[in-house]
């Protein structure tokens, strides 16, 4: 069997030509992944620096809403301490009667379960 040279040089030809057609597509292939790549960062930091400034906003509102209910809850409490101080015996007065009207209830409720304590049966 005689190899041609030339027949293997022109065979070798043909298939560099058939292969750089591909490797240029290979090439815009990797190009494109690349900036897909790169846009998948982007789209990543967008949405952390969204996710980021969401969760400022909200502990924002969240310190806001703390801080008033605070405030009326240390004005409610001034209030009452205002009403005791300047009526003692009325405040004692509507004291003993809630104690009593607890009691009251309590004894009812107690008595309709039967007596029982700690029984779940």
């Amino acid at each position: 069997m005689e190899v041609n040279v030339r027949s293997v040089k022109d065979t070798a030809s043909d298939t560099v030509e058939k292969l750089e057609p591909r490797d240029e597509s290979l090439d815009r292939v990797k190009r494109h992944a690349g900036r897909v790549r790169e846009d998948l960062r982007e789209l990543g930091r967008a949405a952390g620096d969204a996710g980021r400034e969401k969760i400022g906003d909200a502990r924002d509102a969240a310190r806001e809403l703390y801080d008033r209910g605070l405030t009326r809850a240390v004005e409610t409490r001034d209030g009452v301490e205002r009403t005791l101080r300047s009526h003692p015996f009325r405040s004692v007065a509507i004291a003993a009667a809630g104690g009593a009207a607890l009691g009251v209830l309590l004894t009812g409720w107690l008595s309709r379960r039967g007596g029982r304590r700690g029984d779940d049966a």
